[in-house]
């Protein structure tokens, strides 16, 4: 079988109906300059899988992703896949990205009736791994319980945490009312912490890897084109930032002017809710990744696709590297 070279793609901007294609390839430029300052941002999406029958979790499930994302093709596949995703169009070297933490997406199809109960098993595992995260959440506070500079935010005048002390634990409901309250020694936690702990891994590095599992999840069908299997189709890769490497975020919050740029570069999309339930706007629950640095993302661009009429200022920052887009080879 004869080998094709192929590559990950990050296609922008989505055209809209809107907009006609030199509005959309003006926006598209804007984008592509922002990265000089920005670098690589990740944009959140809430995504939801159904529970029609109660599997212990919230219906509908509901997964916060901040990530960015890529395609991979062969270059002769760019032309059609432009034409949904943008005029414009990153290349990138697979091992490239996957030395910057690029993943592929897991597929996690819906349900599809009350009746069929393995065929649910993507919300199963979607649903409850968000749980598992919540737990080793309770189990990292717990453990931060014994930090003597957290207990001493409470606590000044502590010089030492005894295990006669005792902490108060508490659930709440979504007002912050509490539910149910418990008393329990420090030596207690202390045990427990000690017996779970044996072997295993820390658990903020738990969390991280259930956080980049949740990042990854994704339906099978595009119930917006109608199109079964549409997304898993799309041979799509992520890079996502909401975890720690060596003790230092991955991502990092945008600053105000950095989401001025962005707002004043697309509002409609920048300014929305990240979705009907949640209070923030896209650009503040967004997030730039740290590495690359923006200069570091242009060098490992392996070529970049512009429309025609965009090659010449793209060389002044790609050098030719710039391929326009009527020299795409089909």
């Amino acid at each position: 079988m004869k080998n094709e070279t192929r590559f990950l793609y990050h296609s922008f901007p989505r055209p809209r109906s809107s907009e006609t294609q030199s509005q959309t390839a003006n926006r598209g430029w804007a984008i592509l300059e922002s990265m000089q300052k920005l670098g690589l941002v990740l944009a959140p999406e809430v995504v939801e899988w159904d529970d029609p029958v109660g599997l212990g979790t919230p219906s509908p499930i509901q997964v916060l992703q901040r990530r960015i994302c890529f395609t991979e093709l062969h270059p002769g596949e760019l032309g059609g896949h432009s034409t949904r995703f943008g005029p414009f169009a990153l290349e990138f070297d697979t091992n490239a990205l996957r030395r910057i933490g690029a993943l592929p997406v897991i597929y996690m199809p819906q349900a599809l009736s009350t009746q069929d109960h393995l065929a649910l098993l993507g919300p199963f595992v979607v649903g409850h791994l968000s749980q598992i995260r919540s737990s080793l959440e309770k189990l990292y506070e717990l453990d931060q319980l014994d930090n003597l500079e957290n207990w001493q935010a409470q606590h000044p005048e502590a010089t030492s945490i005894s295990d006669d002390c005792s902490v108060k634990l508490r659930n709440v409901d979504d007002s912050d009312g509490v539910v149910q309250e418990f008393e329990v020694p420090v030596k207690t936690i202390r045990g427990v912490l000690n017996y779970l702990g044996f072997r295993t891994a820390p658990f903020n590095a738990m969390i991280g890897a259930a956080s980049i599992a949740q990042a990854m999840f994704y339906p099978t069908d595009d119930e917006h084109q109608n199109q079964e299997l549409g997304y898993y189709r799309q041979r799509e890769w992520r890079i996502t930032a909401d975890y720690s490497v060596n003790g230092s975020p991955r991502g990092r919050s945008l600053q105000d002017e950095e989401k001025e740029l962005l707002l004043g570069l697309d509002q409609s999309f920048w300014g929305r809710q990240t979705h009907p339930s949640r209070e923030h706007r896209r650009v503040d629950e967004a997030l730039a990744l740290v590495q690359p640095t923006p200069s570091e993302l242009i060098a490992m661009v392996g070529r970049l696709i512009v429309p025609d009429d965009f090659a010449d200022k793209a060389r002044k920052i790609f050098g030719d590297r710039v391929t326009p887009k009527s020299q795409l080879a089909s």
